[in-house]
């Protein structure tokens, strides 16, 4: 129902009337502050949420995005410094690619898109002070223009997968493992995956470039297998306990043929705890019929043509695997003299059906599974157990007493740790010299249709005796 009021002059109302006037007004003022209020409130909460999801991450984080406001001011200064991308094998230089990845604009401070900002007011001021960035209008000239960097995160992902992922990144594996008769017939050892963390990398860009540093890491995330080693067998075969290798550059294609089969026939071997490794054993009859053909052999008699020959390149390189593994050897000789295809001199180990052997003994508290293969013209041995906490250390080979003739002695120290526990041997090679032993290329003729004599590679009769100084030479290993 609508109310009638009577007009009055204002000096006759009565102090009750102008009381009622009076309240009424400040009814609608305060309204309207408050109204002011909400809205100013919702603007500065709207502000606080914004700048809060570029610094935060469950804990808060300095800014390095280019939309917060302390990042604005010194941006412009690092548009063309160069920043260089690093991870394990890679180093990728930003010099002429970081422009590209640049995205600006322009800004003044007197600009009425600035909105709060266009006011140093306390405010503002309360709001930066909370968040921890610096107000950059206090520090600027009125009407200074600046220009607001950042990096394109879909360009900057573009050029991590076409220039660093296809290095760096790399798929997990799933194990796999079956033993037929004591011996595997298919192995696979279970592969960390690798993969770059895109979002963390292009933050760390941006912190080196808000730090003004020259190099940042690539961010590498690990992908784990479904399916490990360990959990394919009850032999403790799980991980990687030992490896070597060795380069067979320049070889012929009977000495490769002979490398290749020689190493097959370790490939999938299983040793017991406490059982000891035989190379010859292991090897079996070197023959035509078993895959070898004739190559360079060291004898008494020179340096000659026989069936195997290359087969020192798979014994040396199984020992270099138990050496750098710290597993004992219990039997090992060097060469006669010193051979390019196992450098550094004083890593090799010779063998001889019947003559000489290469032997190790596993002492690992779980079954030791030997695989072998050819990467190019590299040979690899890899066993794989149980680590039991052994560390091991090598010191050299140093090679001394070198002569002009090739003749030469090398040292090689192993020292094995087990927690306080430290045992030291060291290995010593005597090489005589390679005119010692003539080279003859002919091909020794077989007598009464029977094969020539087994052999390996660069291998002479052990002999303890030195080599004589007149007559014919006896080579000492």
């Amino acid at each position: 129902m609508a109310k009638n009021f009577k007009k009055e002059p204002l000096n006759s109302r009565p102090a009750s009337s102008e009381y009622k006037t009076s309240s009424g007004l400040g009814w609608w003022t305060g309204t309207s502050a408050i109204i002011v209020l909400i809205s100013l409130g919702a603007i500065l909460g709207s502000l606080i949420f914004s700048l809060k999801r570029e610094t935060t991450t469950g804990k808060q984080e300095a800014p390095f995005s280019g939309h917060n406001y302390g990042f604005m001011e010194q941006t412009a200064k690092w548009a063309k410094k160069t920043l260089t991308l690093t991870t394990e094998n890679v180093s990728i230089k930003l010099d002429d690619k970081l422009t590209s990845l640049i995205t600006h604009s322009k800004i003044t401070s007197s600009n009425t898109n600035i909105g709060i900002f266009q006011s140093p007011t306390p405010p503002s001021l309360i709001i930066l002070k909370q968040l921890g960035i610096l107000n950059p209008w206090n520090s600027l000239p009125q009407n200074q223009p600046i220009v607001i960097f950042d990096l394109d995160a879909e360009r900057t992902a573009r050029l991590l997968k076409e220039e660093v992922a296809p290095t760096v990144e790399q798929f997990s594996q799933d194990a796999k493992l079956t033993i037929v008769n004591g011996r595997a017939t298919e192995f696979q050892p279970d592969i960390i995956g690798k993969e770059i963390d895109y979002a963390k990398t292009l933050r760390k860009i941006k912190e080196s470039l808000f730090k003004n540093v020259s190099s940042t890491p690539v961010v590498i995330a690990q992908v784990r297998p479904d399916i490990i080693l360990g959990e394919t067998n009850d032999l403790g075969i799980k991980e990687l306990v030992a490896h070597g290798e060795s380069n067979f550059t320049g070889s012929s294609n009977s000495r490769i043929q002979n490398i290749k089969s020689g190493a097959s026939k370790f490939n999938g071997l299983i040793l017991a705890p406490g059982q000891e490794f035989s190379f010859n054993q292991s090897l079996g009859p070197v023959t035509a019929e078993t895959g070898f053909k004739p190559e360079m052999v060291i004898k008494t008699s020179g340096t000659v043509l026989e069936v195997g020959g290359g087969l020192c390149q798979v014994s040396t390189t199984a020992f270099r695997a138990a050496l750098y593994g710290g597993l004992p050897i219990t039997a090992r000789k060097n060469h006669s003299y010193a051979v390019k295809y196992y450098s550094p001199q004083g890593t090799d180990a010779t063998i001889y059906p019947g003559a000489a052997d290469f032997k190790f003994l596993n002492d690992t508290p779980a079954s030791l599974l030997i695989t072998s293969r050819v990467e190019g013209t590299k040979l690899i041995f890899e066993y794989y157990g149980t680590k039991d906490g052994r560390q091991v250390t090598i010191d050299g080979p140093y090679q001394y007493d070198k002569k002009p003739d090739g003749s030469m002695k090398a040292r090689l120290a192993r020292t094995i740790s087990y927690g306080q526990k430290q045992n030291t041997e060291t290995f010593y090679s005597k090489y005589v010299s390679k005119d010692l032993f003539p080279t003859s290329y002919e091909y020794p003729k077989p007598v009464n249709g029977a094969n020539p004599p087994n052999a390996a590679n660069n291998q002479a009769i052990p002999n303890p005796s030195p080599p004589p100084t007149n007559g014919n030479p006896t080579p000492t290993n």
